[in-house]
């Protein structure tokens, strides 16, 4: 019999339980070949997610790295969390509005395990209008999640010109290659 904390007390078949559990941590743990970049943002006006393609843009530039980019105002959090735990990098955007990051964010930051997640690649992105406070609520978070944040995020005011575009294709560059770097 097992009794554990939590859950149901597994009389009979624990045994067949007990092996699909291990199954399904084995699956969980296996990491991709290729280092795969989580790319999860919230745009209100698309400028964000602008910012986020090109980052992306410049990660496949860097060399073989799989990259996906996701509007996560209404990804379903076990998807996101199942990303999150797969990817070897993480760049979290959000735009700012009325001083804050947006909830959806918010939800993203509640399934960074920083037991699993720790040591990832991390980064913040995002667009502003007036103040800008997007930087230090994303970083401070992945901070305190113990994820190990990638040089300053890049953030543009109001909408990326071409000029901002570069930049943040050559911060996504500089990035998948410092990603590629700390893999070896």
């Amino acid at each position: 019999m097992i009794c554990p904390g939590h859950g149901p007390i597994l009389r009979t078949n624990w045994k067949k339980y007990v092996e699909t559990s291990k199954q399904y941590a084995e699956e969980a743990m296996k990491r991709p070949t290729i280092p795969q970049v989580f790319i999860p943002y919230v745009s209100a006006y698309h400028k964000t997610g602008l910012i986020a393609e090109k980052i992306a843009e410049g990660i496949k530039l860097s060399g073989e790295i799989d990259v996906e980019v996701l509007d996560v105002e209404h990804a379903c959090l076990g998807e996101v969390d199942e990303k999150i735990g797969r990817s070897s990098g993480v760049i979290v955007g959000s735009p700012t509005i009325n001083q804050n990051i947006l909830l959806p964010i918010y939800k993203l930051f509640a399934v960074i395990n920083p037991l699993r997640d720790k040591g990832k690649l991390a980064a913040a992105f995002g667009s502003y209008g007036w103040s800008g406070e997007n930087r230090d609520m994303i970083e401070t978070n992945l901070r305190n999640l113990k994820l190990n944040i990638f040089d300053e995020g890049i953030f543009v005011k109001f909408t990326p010109d071409a000029e901002d575009e570069q930049k943040c294709i050559d911060y996504g560059k500089a990035f998948g290659e410092e990603l590629l770097k700390s893999g070896d």
